[in-house]
């Protein structure tokens, strides 16, 4: 897979200390790709959730702690209003994020789509997320293009 607009990163710890925040360890594949796509855009930028189709995955969030709108800036605005266990890793164009969900396994967590509109249910409000894949690497791997729509 190909990745455009990528940022260098400046220091591998950044992510032992995002690990370290989170209280999680990434997946493998997932430190491989950020190492070398850090804050990227997938030229097949294109997933389907269990419920919503031709979603659009932007970019990675950049892992630079020393960057504005760094992946723990993002965490911190929606920390509050994310489900127990679920860290952003993505973003998508809408304002949704792309997440990790570490209440199904610790060591190779679900991908999830967290949407950013909540909505009211029994008088509180409510946000919903949708399943995309069981890794992510299967979620890379579930990645499409406008021309795979074509074809």
């Amino acid at each position: 897979m190909e990745w455009k607009y990528i940022e260098t990163l400046n220091d591998e710890k950044f992510l032992e200390a995002i690990e370290l925040k989170f209280g999680v360890k990434f997946p493998q594949y997932f430190l491989k790709i950020v190492l070398e796509n850090n804050g990227g855009y997938p030229t097949k930028n294109i997933f389907d959730t269990d419920i919503s189709k031709e979603k659009v995955f932007s970019n990675l969030l950049d892992i630079n702690l020393d960057n504005s709108n760094n992946i723990l800036d993002v965490y911190s605005r929606i920390k509050d209003i994310l489900p127990f266990k679920v860290y952003p890793f993505g973003s998508e164009p809408s304002g949704d994020y792309l997440c990790f969900d570490y209440n199904t396994d610790n060591l190779e967590p679900h991908i999830i789509l967290w949407k950013h509109e909540g909505i009211v249910d029994n008088g509180k409000e409510v946000y919903e997320t949708e399943y995309i894949s069981n890794s992510f690497e299967e979620f890379l791997s579930k990645l499409y293009s406008e021309e795979d729509l074509m074809s």
